[in-house]
């Protein structure tokens, strides 16, 4: 029997969170063989968590379905020394990844939503504007506005469902924290008296597709290194030098 066999092992569309059972196909080599090397194409969140001579279990750990390609390898010598290399999530030094983020939008107060009257009924009507990139919100009152807090709905960037009650200022702008990349709806706390009104806009928070692990990175504006802040809660990141519609950003991160 040859002492070396490789194959590949498909994981496709794993929902998040779950599990997944699938065979290696080493037996087809030899009996009673057992991956010694499990390695994926690419970073991925699917993850092995049980090797048998039979199969192999996989784990989607992230927060979206997930479909990853599996290098598998049985190599006599590395079982002869007791050597195993399995999946189990990248160390952070081999997941510091650059993330791009190209012509990203200037802000604006009413990017979303223009402003509705702090007396007129809780629903904002639409139609709403999703932001040109993932990105944080802002909601913009007028110095009358008393209408309370606006709750904020939609999607972030990994597609999932997101709210955020904001509360306004009057005569003044507040950012929201979380990154939306789409809005169906927003309502108001109550009916105002005031014919004052407060729009949604967006902010200079810039969310990215990429599970960041720590509240620091390298950003790159137009190739020029610029000071930023990182956001490992929420995926994102802010820079100093904000966008225009023009700039384009790298950042240099850790990712799980």
């Amino acid at each position: 029997m040859a002492d070396l066999f490789k194959t590949t092992v498909q994981v496709t569309s794993l929902a998040a969170n779950t599990s997944v059972t699938a065979s290696h196909g080493l037996n087809s080599e030899g009996s009673g063989l057992k991956p010694t090397k499990i390695v994926p194409d690419e970073a991925t969140r699917v993850k092995v968590t049980a090797v048998t001579t039979s199969g192999i279990t996989f784990k989607n750990v992230g927060p979206a379905t997930e479909s990853a390609k599996f290098y598998v390898e049985y190599d006599e010598a590395m079982e002869d020394a007791g050597v195993y290399s399995w999946h189990t999530g990248f160390s952070r030094e081999d997941q510091c990844r650059l993330i791009f983020t190209e012509n990203a939008a200037t802000k604006s107060a009413t990017a979303v939503h223009a402003s509705l009257a702090a007396s007129a009924a809780v629903a904002f009507p639409g139609a709403f504007t999703n932001p040109v990139e993932p990105r944080n919100l802002s909601c913009v009152a007028a110095a009358g506005w008393d209408a309370g807090i606006v709750t904020i709905v939609g999607t972030n960037q990994w597609d999932e469902a997101v709210s955020e009650a904001i509360t306004p200022t009057p005569g003044g702008t507040v950012y929201g924290v979380k990154i939306f990349k789409t809005v169906t709806s927003a309502t108001k706390a109550a009916v105002g008296l005031s014919g004052d009104g407060c729009s949604i806009g967006t902010g200079d928070k810039l969310g990215v597709v990429a599970d960041l692990t720590e509240a620091r990175g390298v950003l790159l504006c137009d190739d020029v290194v610029d000071a930023v802040t990182v956001d490992a809660t929420y995926d994102a990141f802010t820079p100093i030098t904000l966008p225009d519609g023009a700039r384009d950003y790298k950042l240099i991160a850790n990712v799980a």
